[in-house]
């Protein structure tokens, strides 16, 4: 069989359209199927706990994007619920806490806690780059290390009074006899 080589404008497919797809409406998701749209508002109008909305069909049906699209449209006829948030209980890490939100005001928590800790990121920028935070380390770091010495001067001189020496390696603090 002979290969034929083809030019690429006898590729070309000329094709006129009458309208663009922005200009058609799109198919109902369920078409001639009544009942689904049904069924699925019947389910959606209980306001009672407990209840829930089984979805099930074939791969590639659409009832994930349907279930969430009827979950957004009726979620915009609704008021909003109360807000709920956690939070790490120090006595109990198991055994989260909260607090119960007016209805609606929890962005308004969200973007006001999220202000917060912006804050709190520069102002720690701020005393990390004070000179007088710079001080006040080296004169904890200095106080720790005079308490070393005298530490080291004490137990040594007690290694003494044994006839042992004191001698530090990288493994730790070690008594010789001397």
């Amino acid at each position: 069989m002979a290969v034929k080589k083809i030019s690429y404008e006898e590729l070309l497919i000329d094709i006129k359209a009458e309208k663009s797809s922005r200009e058609v409406e799109p198919a109902p998701f369920f078409s001639g199927q009544s009942r689904v749209e049904k069924v699925f508002n019947t389910g959606l109008s209980v306001k009672s706990e407990g209840y829930n909305i089984f979805v099930a069909g074939p791969d590639g049906s659409g009832r994930t994007v349907y279930t969430k699209l009827k979950l957004e449209e009726a979620s915009l006829k609704m008021e909003p619920p109360e807000g709920i948030v956690y939070y790490h209980n120090f006595e109990e890490p198991l055994k989260l806490k909260y607090i119960l939100l007016k209805k609606g005001t929890g962005r308004y928590l969200s973007l006001k806690v999220d202000s917060i800790i912006q804050r709190l990121k520069e102002e720690c920028i701020k005393i990390l780059e004070d000179k007088r935070y710079e001080d006040e380390k080296i004169r904890i770091l200095k106080q720790a290390e005079d308490r070393r010495e005298r530490i080291f001067e004490e137990l040594r001189d007690r290694a003494l009074q044994h006839n042992l020496g004191v001698v530090i390696t990288p493994t730790g603090i070690n008594l010789l006899q001397s």
